[in-house]
């Protein structure tokens, strides 16, 4: 069953603009190709740590956790334990890191299918999907990565 939770405000820290950039959490650069309109993130503490990230998904939660930092001492130790967990098993965090970069997310392969514009190739890459995803799911979930923090 689908449980959508309450966001929790007390369990936030609020920062305000002026701290993140005297903290240099974010910094936002004009692009240096001068063709491309718009920018970039500059040296930052965000930009830095942002560079270990292996998904766009995975940087848009990076940057929610830096927007949002929580001051709740039950998810500062999940996390710790987490961090702690990955930095100790350099094997397993291989193994994962090279597990998330062969599950690419398909979809433009689900659009064809769905528009029933699609090959046998297609059915193929779908498979290889879901066997990708199934071996992601069966690494985290023997590890000690998703076990509730009680």
């Amino acid at each position: 069953a689908l449980k959508i939770l309450p966001h929790q405000l007390h369990s936030h820290v609020y920062i305000e603009e002026e701290t993140y950039r005297e903290l240099e959490i974010f910094k936002r650069e004009a692009h240096p190709a001068h063709q491309c309109n718009g920018s970039k993130e500059g040296l930052s503490v965000f930009g830095i740590v942002s560079r270990f990230c292996c998904t766009r998904i995975g940087c848009k939660m990076l940057k929610e956790v830096f927007i949002r930092p929580t001051n709740s001492t039950k998810h500062l130790d999940s996390r710790l334990k987490k961090i702690s967990f990955l930095c100790e098993n350099q094997e397993f965090t291989a193994d994962l890191h090279k597990q998330v970069h062969r599950v690419d997310i398909p979809t433009a392969l689900f659009r064809r299918l769905h528009s029933g514009i699609h090959s046998p190739k297609d059915w193929q890459r779908l498979f290889q999907f879901a066997g990708d995803y199934r071996l992601l799911l069966e690494m985290l979930y023997t590890s000690p990565l998703l076990q509730s923090d009680s």
